[in-house]
């Protein structure tokens, strides 16, 4: 039983990018939307979903439309799409990732037309996710 939960460790930490900084879905996925939307952080709510599966939504304020949106995490990429509608995974798609270092999380968003490029980052501390 001990070799079992070792080994689900080992996985857990490959699958989702090992590190010293414990970190959950609901909180890169939370970065991610923020980052991509361009929405503050504090706006965004979240709810977890089966399989993995976040789904997240956020008002702008003075405004009556909600905006909802489903993640999940494949590695160190993030998936992501509108509740309702598509994951963005096709080329065409920017590529969404992060890294998780030092009780912060970076969200990299790169689209496949941008081969030299850095593409852009933003960082989160941990802490306010």
């Amino acid at each position: 039983m001990l070799k079992i939960k070792i080994l689900l460790l080992v996985i857990s930490g490959f699958l989702f990018g090992a590190s010293n900084d414990a970190y959950t879905h609901v909180q890169i996925c939370k970065a991610a939307l923020s980052s991509i939307m361009g929405v503050d952080i504090a706006a965004i709510e979240t709810q977890k979903g089966k399989d993995g599966i976040v789904y997240l939504h956020y008002r702008i304020e003075g405004e009556n439309d909600r905006f909802d949106y489903k993640c999940r995490l494949e590695g160190s990429k993030v998936i992501w799409g509108s509740a309702n509608g598509r994951w963005r995974t096709k080329k065409s798609d920017a590529m969404i990732t992060f890294q998780v270092r030092d009780g912060s999380v970076t969200i990299k968003e790169r689209y496949n037309d941008e081969l030299r490029s850095q593409g852009t980052k933003t960082t989160f501390p941990l802490s306010k996710l």
